[in-house]
């Protein structure tokens, strides 16, 4: 298949692209600006705010994955009202450009399953979605997605963590020293997803079921209170930061699952625990 990634450059873009070009895929990553790009894919500029610039770089496609954020990631890049910008114009542009050319390419977009805020409950895609703040831009862009006349996928991703993440082993690493400590509402649940099991889902969407929507997490949400006690190997010290966490939400991948897709890391403490340990070590005898 001939499939274009907008945001090719952002942490899940840089996981997918390679995936679907070891799949067999023709590869047409989109960035804003030239950039390095993996071997045997192609890049062309183009940017979801500028219209114009669309047109020619999504002619030809089958597939349109489009992944362009600006979530600030805590090491400074990303920008919250240009994201909005970006999830509400940026994605309108993206829409009508693919109908203009016929309405032929598919159009798998990403979106997040914190809209899912049922309290303690197990949500699934059949809840309501809702959001303020920094989520309301997400309820508007899925519903300008639903409306549309083109064959779409959307992946609602729970909160991704792994290499190149904002929760990496260092950031586990921080739990386990007593570096961090756990939000005041520790009870509230928090879904995650393994950066590299997001993106197998994105490469899967390819072959899903049109006007459909899935959730796309591991198989244990979990308690701030759970996660903090799972990694914990020092009590916080005295000047640690309180963790700024989420808004509650708990999902369940069952219905992506279905389709053939499952987890290789179905749990954070499995996965992350020995890194976090490694990384640990290395601080102490760097320091």
């Amino acid at each position: 298949m001939q499939i274009g990634i907008l945001g090719s450059t952002g942490v899940i873009g840089r996981h997918l692209a390679p995936l679907l070009l070891a799949q067999g895929h023709h590869v047409r990553c989109l960035t804003r600006a030239a950039h390095e790009v993996p071997a045997g894919a192609e890049q062309w500029v183009a940017d979801v705010l500028e219209p114009a610039s669309l047109e020619r770089a999504l002619a030809g496609l089958d597939v349109v994955i489009n992944l362009a954020t600006s979530i600030p990631n805590g090491k400074g890049r990303g920008d919250w009202g240009v994201n909005d910008r970006i999830r509400i114009d940026g994605t309108r542009n993206v829409l009508e450009t693919l109908y203009q050319s016929g309405g032929s390419c598919r159009l798998i977009q990403q979106s997040v399953a914190m809209l899912h805020q049922e309290g303690g409950r197990v949500a699934n895609e059949s809840g309501e979605v809702t959001g303020q703040g920094i989520l309301t831009s997400a309820v508007v862009m899925e519903a300008n997605v639903q409306r549309s006349p083109l064959d779409w996928v959307l992946l609602r991703g729970a909160a991704v963590y792994g290499p190149d993440t904002a929760r990496d082993s260092a950031f586990f690493a921080r739990i386990a020293s007593g570096r961090l400590r756990p939000p005041e509402d520790s009870t509230r649940w928090i879904s995650l997803v393994h950066i590299d099991d997001l993106a197998a889902a994105f490469a899967h969407a390819v072959t899903l079921p049109t006007r459909s929507t899935y959730i796309v997490s591991d198989d244990r949400p979990v308690t701030y209170d759970d996660l903090f006690s799972g990694f914990a190997l020092s009590p916080p010290v005295n000047d640690a930061p309180v963790l700024n966490a989420l808004p509650s939400f708990r999902v369940s991948n069952q219905r992506l699952r279905v389709t053939g897709w499952a987890p290789k890391h179905p749990d954070v403490f499995e996965t992350m625990r020995a890194s976090a340990q490694s990384t640990l070590q290395a601080d102490e005898v760097r320091n």
